[in-house]
């Protein structure tokens, strides 16, 4: 059976943990990137994982336009349980266009209203640009942040 592919402006609605549900956007066309001399990755989308989580699957019904923005994810490095340093991340990560977990794309936008920013493809201070296809987990940053503002300990 043939996957499903993402195109742009797909609305995915993303499961980073049991019984939470989140949302994705498509920013982009996929395009093939030249790894080294002849040899080219899968097609290639920048996707943004949103801050917006949920506890029972969604529509587009459920979600406002105006909270689709990429999520700002504080990660933290420890070392022996003690935080070394920490940065924020802009969380717009790039993924091959194949929906290898079976993620549900529920409705379609136009990116643009959703991130403005020039989409690159190395990585920048700010942000880790993650390749290779989705997961299960995808938006996990997002439920790590929905667990630290309400005081949940993390479900693996």
């Amino acid at each position: 059976m043939k996957k499903k592919l993402f195109m742009k402006g797909n609305v995915i609605m993303t499961t980073p943990a049991q019984g939470y549900y989140g949302v994705a956007i498509v920013l982009d066309d996929a395009i093939k990137r030249e790894l080294s001399p002849g040899r080219f990755s899968y097609p290639l989308n920048h996707i943004a994982i949103t801050p917006l989580i949920f506890t029972k699957p969604i529509s587009m019904d459920n979600i406002c336009a105006q909270e689709l923005k990429p999520l700002v994810f504080t990660r933290y490095f420890d070392k022996q349980g003690e935080t070394i340093f920490w940065r924020n991340e802009i969380c717009v990560h790039i993924y091959t266009n194949r929906n290898e977990a079976n993620l549900q794309v529920i409705g379609n936008i136009d990116p643009s209203q959703v991130c403005d920013m020039p989409l690159l493809w190395e990585p920048q201070d700010d942000q880790f640009h993650f390749c290779g296809d989705v997961t299960g987990k995808l938006g996990r940053e997002a439920y790590i942040q929905y667990c630290r503002i309400n005081n949940i300990d993390l479900k693996r």
